[in-house]
């Protein structure tokens, strides 16, 4: 369970965090100790630290793996889906994020860092298009 809501919240961090896309070149993500740990090309596919292909994020929010298997899908409004439509958690307007049993998971900043629920700092994700950013936590990052 923690896994999860560790999953959850840095997804919602990334959601609400960023305002700037930078579609000319990949998007990196970093954990709290300014560790690279994986990257976002303009097109959607979704790489680890080692560059290895983990699947990709649609432009409609959908989510899949690198067999193409749908893995869920990030809907407009925040909230966050499994690949059966059951919802796993959401991100607030204003940068918090709660699970699915609506416990506050933390918060995403206006700055692109990261805080689980005790403030302690998880990772930033700076110039990334939102929705792609909380995909790459919620559903590749472990």
């Amino acid at each position: 369970m923690k896994v999860y809501a560790r999953v959850l919240m840095i997804v919602v961090f990334v959601l609400v965090s960023s305002v700037a896309f930078a579609a000319s070149s990949n998007l990196r993500l970093f954990n709290d100790r300014n560790q690279h740990i994986g990257t976002i090309a303009n097109d959607g596919k979704v790489f680890n630290e080692r560059n290895q292909n983990l699947g990709r994020i649609a432009n409609d929010g959908k989510v899949f793996n690198d067999r193409n298997q749908n893995l869920g899908r990030i809907a407009n409004d925040g909230k966050v889906f499994n690949d059966r439509n059951q919802n796993l958690g959401r991100i607030a307007n204003d940068g918090k994020v709660f699970n699915d049993r609506n416990q506050n998971l933390g918060r995403i900043a206006s700055d692109g860092r990261v805080f689980n629920d005790r403030n302690q700092h998880l990772g930033t994700a700076k110039n990334v298009k939102q929705e792609w950013a909380a995909a790459f936590f919620f559903f590749f990052f472990r």
